[in-house]
């Protein structure tokens, strides 16, 4: 095509400082006066070429960022818009941004996708009608269709999509998109990736898993695994074990136990009550819980777990709290025939960690369940506090006064 007769010029000189005009635009004449100062040229408004209507041109200056629209005068913190990128900012915000514009770096997420928490600067864009040469339009219609073909084998639900909201993290997952990114901080460089394995998917499998109880077949169908049912089980089962042991070796022990929170830390979960009424002393208040759990095959474990008060099989677990509901720990599984004195009794004998970090005078606040192991408790020299047990006669008014305080 000759030269002369046509606005269109070779890709390769779209973004050439020495350019006079940009080839990927034509400004409608009434608005011309009132674009913004961006870098955006008159053309030749005879091109016969192929348009695109009420689309925004992003403009081509390498020095000021597409989405914000600020100057920056280094480099350093700007990149070159990837293609995902660039067709977001197509598709969600009909703006056509030329290859190699550039962006601040925060603009963009993982993957290369926008990042939906900044918002795309357009007040000073005016609506233009945009004039694409052949090639560039041929080259956006093969990154759509390569776009659709991706969709297609994404995953149905995918943690790595910039649209999904704190809601949507919360309903799946159980936490916020900023406790999420901590967790995949932590854990991602020891979990490998594979063609088949995403970090952040990963992690997305095992907290839906224990969040909705939903079989490995179904989260395999939710994240689009491949191949028949046995082998999509069998693969989310693999991927949620893998979770599971790094989150037990790597992430828990920064959570959960006395060796991550030290005394003087402990203190501070002390509240307004408990240093009114027990001194500032690390108080830690036993509470047993439990999860049920489906009926086994083995007779053992059947027997082992059935609870005869709540008439179902469950496992128990004993947890250690402050005042104020910091959790200190949380131990077991134990079997679901143990009451909380068995289980306590347990703990102080298999868990010498917990007797080194305790120390004399502690408070310990145990129900009525704990009357077993009292007298244990306050032979290591822990100071105990219990509601007072009726004997033959009346409870006196200091001892229910003092009961009230449990």
């Amino acid at each position: 095509m000759d030269s002369s007769s046509t606005s269109l010029v070779d890709a390769s000189s779209i973004h050439s400082p020495s350019t006079s005009s940009i080839d990927a635009s034509l400004i409608d004449s009434s608005s011309a006066s009132s674009v913004d100062a961006s870098p955006i040229d008159s053309v030749d408004t005879s091109d016969d070429g192929p348009t695109l209507e009420n689309v925004l041109y992003a403009g081509s200056n390498r020095n000021r960022c597409v989405i914000c629209r600020r100057i920056r005068d280094s480099s350093t913190n700007m990149i070159t818009m990837p293609k995902s990128s660039r067709l977001d900012l197509l598709i969600v915000h009909r703006t056509y941004a030329p290859q190699n514009v550039r962006c601040c770096e925060q603009h963009i997420v993982g993957h290369d996708r926008l990042n939906p928490m900044y918002i795309v600067e357009m007040n000073d864009r005016k609506k233009l009608k945009t004039t694409l040469p052949p090639q560039e339009l041929l080259l956006i219609l093969e990154d759509l269709l390569t776009l659709i073909q991706e969709a297609i084998k994404s995953p149905r639900l995918d943690s790595r999509d910039p649209a999904l909201s704190n809601d949507d993290y919360l309903i799946w997952t159980g936490w916020n998109i900023a406790q999420f990114d901590i967790m995949l901080d932590m854990l991602s460089p020891f979990l490998r990736s594979s063609c088949s394995r995403e970090p952040r998917n990963a992690i997305a499998i095992f907290w839906i898993k224990a969040k909705t109880d939903l079989s490995f077949n179904q989260i395999g169908s939710l994240f689009n695994y491949t191949g028949d049912s046995e082998t999509r089980r069998k693969r989310v089962a693999d991927t949620f074990d893998s979770v599971r042991i790094l989150l037990v070796r790597n992430f828990v022990p920064l959570n959960l136990g006395v060796y991550h929170l030290t005394r003087d830390q402990a203190l501070i979960h002390n509240t307004a009550f408990s240093k009114e009424f027990w001194d500032n002393k690390v108080t830690i208040i036993w509470d047993g819980t439990y999860i049920y759990i489906e009926k086994s095959s083995d007779h053992y474990l059947n027997r082992s777990t059935y609870s005869g008060q709540k008439c179902r099989h469950l496992v128990k677990f004993m947890s250690l709290v402050h005042p104020d509901g910091y959790v200190l720990d949380t131990i077991g599984p134990f079997q679901g025939t143990a009451n909380d004195a068995t289980i306590a009794q347990q703990i102080i004998e298999t868990r010498n960690e917990l007797i080194q970090w305790w120390d004399y005078g502690d408070i310990m606040i145990c129900d009525r369940g704990f009357r077993d192991v009292i007298k244990t408790l306050g032979g290591l020299g822990y100071e105990v506090k219990s509601p007072a047990y009726l004997n033959k006669s009346q409870i006196n008014t200091t001892q229910q006064k003092l009961m009230n305080l449990v």
